[in-house]
């Protein structure tokens, strides 16, 4: 029987980490998709790191909702589990925020190498692998493409120190310097591979009371708070006339909802008349401010006074991406609804190379399971490509004994 270890993992926050050597992963970020990316690499024997600021996007939420077995759970728990559980598999997490973040140019990659790896029994020349990734029927299905034999498979170390035949020890771990990262604190960490898992800040609308309440009273997502106001008298504060769609949402679980459209501009004749024909009570008056009892929000007060009793609040905050890092690498973006985003591929790979986006990072849209799972189809993504690596080296250096 496997015994699970995690009641008696070492945290790594008391001990000095060991940034000499470049780490194969970086995690940038460490929410449920970078420590879900985190967990695979870990457990995949992968020397990974996660940087991660410590104000994961829903911590003003008491309770998350919609993911299996953890419904109602305290997101803040869920993320010290998965630390503990990222850690038992010998990852490793460092409390940090990474500043900026550059591609290290040939001259520097090769000589930060060959300061941080042992003296090899030989070297290979350079090139290039490939990692072949194949998606069926929406499902991400890792290939582990083509090294070749003879001399191609001893071309495809691509600048990776070999060791002795049999050594396997030697020929993985070995991360090639390609990223730089800069803490706020000034140290510097290399990187073979990035992850950017730094996700989303709601910006909220001006209005007194509402960022007090926020994650409690006042609420974004109908999936995520919906079923917990059933019953209950809604307020739907619209910031655009698509942001109605949610009230239609809620619709189901109240039919004492009211949407709040002074934000939203005009709204079109059709959507009026399909608000109206499903009990939506449509107010264009501005809201001044919340309004709370003993903590506890009870309504809102108009700009004419009024006030109208409410138990909870949807709103439709801004969402904006904390993609800096992305940008300083060049990253293209693509379209959304949000606004622009950070262009990925099925794997979450991004548009530069070693370089992929999870979570919220990815889309805007991502709840807490759908973001767990895109840091678990880029982990397994990543760790194909190494496997292909140590392949490599592993050929490079039979061949070279032979």
């Amino acid at each position: 029987m496997i015994e699970n270890s995690y009641e008696d993992a070492a945290t790594t926050e008391s001990r000095e980490i060991d940034h000499s050597q470049p780490w194969e992963v970086v995690i940038v970020g460490g929410g449920a998709a970078g420590l879900s990316a985190a967990l695979i690499l870990a457990r995949a024997r992968r020397r990974v790191l996660v940087l991660d600021g410590g104000e994961p996007r829903n911590r003003f939420a008491p309770h998350l909702h919609g993911m299996i077995s953890r419904d109602g759970y305290s997101p803040l728990q869920l993320v010290e589990d998965g630390r503990r559980e990222v850690r038992a598999a010998d990852g490793v997490i460092e409390t940090a925020h990474v500043v900026s973040v550059r591609r290290l140019t040939p001259a520097e990659s090769a000589d930060a190498d060959a300061r941080a790896t042992p003296t090899p029994t030989t070297t290979t020349t350079t090139t290039t692998t490939t990692t072949t990734t194949n998606v069926t029927n929406g499902a991400a299905n890792l290939g582990t493409g083509t090294l070749g034999t003879g001399a191609a498979a001893a071309a495809a170390a691509a600048n990776l120190v070999t060791a002795t035949p049999g050594d396997e020890s030697a020929l993985t771990g070995i991360a090639p310097a390609r990223f730089e990262l800069t803490t706020e604190s000034g140290a510097s960490i290399r990187a073979g591979r990035i992850i950017v898992a730094t996700g989303i800040r709601d910006e909220l609308p001006p209005i007194e009371g509402l960022a007090e309440h926020w994650g409690r009273g006042v609420v974004a997502c109908p999936y995520c708070d919906g079923f917990e106001a059933r019953g209950r008298a809604i307020g739907v504060l619209a910031g655009s006339v698509p942001a109605l769609h949610k009230a239609h949402l809620l619709r189901a679980y109240s039919d004492d909802v009211t949407v709040f459209t002074a934000l939203a501009g005009p709204v079109p004749t059709d959507d009026l008349r399909a608000l109206a024909a499903r009990g939506i009570a449509v107010d264009d008056r501005p809201i001044a401010r919340i309004v709370s009892t003993d903590g506890r929000l009870t309504g809102v007060a108009l700009d004419d006074g009024t006030i109208v009793a409410r138990d909870v609040m949807f709103v439709d905050g801004r969402m904006i991406a904390l993609d800096a890092l992305l940008t300083q690498l060049g990253a293209q973006q693509s379209d959304t609804m949000a606004g622009p985003w950070t262009t990925v591929d099925a794997t979450f790979k991004t548009t530069v190379d070693g370089v992929w986006a999870i979570g919220n990072s990815a889309s805007p849209f991502a709840l807490v399971p759908i973001a767990a799972a895109s840091g678990v189809v880029a982990a397994a993504t990543i760790n194909a490509e190494l496997v292909q690596e140590d392949v490599a080296r592993a050929l490079a250096a039979w061949q070279v004994a032979a």
